[in-house]
């Protein structure tokens, strides 16, 4: 059957099976003109339209989306001078986005923003939130990194045929950290990526610093969404060990698929759609930290000199008066015990502990001569906390007293505490081991990304991704070790 009769059958001219034949489909660029609703649901709209119409005013859209790039190139030539990887990711975003406002506003690249309608202002408005997602970036806010590119489908309802242009919606995995093995994963979210079927087709190329690199796998299962497997050694030597790197590349999706007409009219639509893509590399090396602290020198200084127990008198054994067996035999005498006040200590010393040192026996009375001798032995004891005087006579009555001076366990100056350097790994654990008697101790450190943190051992600060997991006695109970954990900033 030829194409005239074909037609003839289905009671269509030939004019129109000529036309429907000469169809020529395009995805990206559809010619077409249609009533565009005046408002959409978006929080904040009206905020946005206004900020929106101060700045890009009278900006044509064409001049707004090179405007939008060039700030895209801005933040990420700041993040890679800064090591932030989430300003260099904003960048990107900031590029990926005026790339699709060109593509979806394509015909209207010639209207200000003031003649658009409110869905498309509400559209370009939404730099404004990537301005604000690049100033958390620049404020290390680490609990934004996990924030995503715009998804546009919300805003997209209102203009006419989004629905058959291809765009990026958003891409994760442009911020990478290094590993020893294994795959680095990239997912590309965009329209009309689907499920592998038959007719269809999806190539994605990509390119790093100007040079093609091998994908190992491309997982399209889930519809709308491409997981990239990378092969370790194709990011493995564009990793930096002390800062980190950007990457620079672009990535290209060509979608075909095979339409059929009039049952024997077959037309493969192809569609090619390039786009700009930064990587943010990160060694695992975070920096160094480091401890500052005081702690105080301890010594024994003396407080008190002569300090005295009460009296002891001993018992008449003068032999120079009286005869008795027990003359000249003190040790047949009975034994007397003096001790000063019992003191507070431990050992090893506390603060404020104290002891007794240079014990001595001095006497009011002592005779000597024949007939007349004593036997004192002062004893200090439980490390100076006692000391005891005994003491045997056979002389007259004599009055004994023990003295000794009294030193307390004190500060006697101050010293820095000296902690070695300590080794900080993204998402890995360290420790702080720090003496259990040191003092304002803070733990300092500066990341390859030039973030800067201090603040008390013991606490933590989430801002910096610095994170208190606990603390130990060491058996010996000499020091203390802080447990601590640094976030990684991808």
């Amino acid at each position: 059957m030829n194409a005239s009769s074909f037609c003839r059958n289905l009671r269509l001219s030939c004019l129109a099976a000529v036309s429907c034949l000469s169809v020529t489909i395009s995805i990206a660029t559809p010619k077409a003109a249609a009533q565009v609703p005046e408002s959409i649901a978006v929080a904040g709209g009206e905020t946005l339209l206004t900020m929106g119409a101060t700045k890009f005013g009278a900006t044509k859209v064409g001049d707004i989306v090179k405007q939008v790039q060039g700030v895209g190139d801005e933040w990420i030539q700041q993040g890679q001078e800064g090591g932030n990887a989430l300003l260099t990711k904003t960048g990107t975003e900031a590029e990926l986005f005026a790339q699709n406002l060109n593509l979806i506003l394509t015909d209207q690249r010639e209207k200000t923003f003031n003649e658009l309608q409110k869905n498309e202002q509400l559209l370009i408005a939404q730099y404004f939130e990537l301005q604000n997602q690049a100033d958390q970036a620049k404020k290390w806010a680490l609990d934004f990194k996990d924030s995503t590119v715009l998804d546009l489908n919300q805003l997209l309802i209102g203009i006419p045929f989004y629905k058959d242009r291809f765009f990026v919606q958003r891409i994760d995995g442009v911020m990478q950290m290094q590993k020893a093995s294994g795959d680095y994963l990239l997912s590309v979210w965009a329209t009309h990526l689907m499920p592998y079927q038959a007719g269809q087709n999806t190539n994605i190329q990509l390119t790093l610093n100007d040079k093609p690199v091998k994908i190992r796998e491309i997982d399209q299962a889930q519809a709308g969404r491409a997981a990239i497997h990378l092969e370790n050694d194709v990011l493995k030597d564009l990793f930096a060990s002390d800062k980190m790197t950007v990457a620079k590349g672009r990535m290209t999706i060509v979608l075909s698929e095979e339409r059929s007409y009039w049952y024997f009219f077959h037309k493969t639509v192809t569609h090619e759609y390039s786009f700009p893509i930064n990587f943010a590399l990160y060694p695992l090396h975070a920096g160094a930290g480091s401890v500052s602290g005081q702690r105080s020198k301890f010594d024994w200084v003396t407080i008190e000199t002569g300090a005295e127990s009460p009296p002891l008198q001993t018992a008449n054994y003068d032999c120079n008066t009286r005869s008795g067996d027990d003359c000249g035999h003190p040790d047949w005498s009975p034994m007397y015990t003096v001790e000063l006040p019992p003191l507070a200590n431990h050992n090893p010393p506390l603060n404020g502990d104290q002891r007794y040192v240079n014990a001595v026996a001095p006497n009011s009375a002592w005779r000597s001569g024949p007939g007349n001798f004593c036997q004192p032995s002062v004893t200090p004891w439980d490390h100076g906390q006692r000391v005891t005087l005994k003491v045997r006579c056979d002389s007259g009555p004599t009055t004994w007293i023990v003295s000794a001076d009294v030193q307390q366990w004190q500060s006697v100056s101050t010293e820095a505490v000296t902690v070695p350097s300590i080794d900080l790994t993204y998402d890995a654990p360290f420790d702080v081991i720090v003496p259990h008697d040191a003092y304002n101790v803070k733990l300092n450190g500066n990341t390859l990304t030039h973030q800067a943190f201090s603040l008390n051992v013991g606490s933590s600060d989430p801002s910096k991704g610095v994170h208190y997991l606990g603390f130990e006695n060491t058996p010996d109970n000499k020091t203390i070790i802080y447990h601590y954990r640094l976030d990684s900033p991808v």
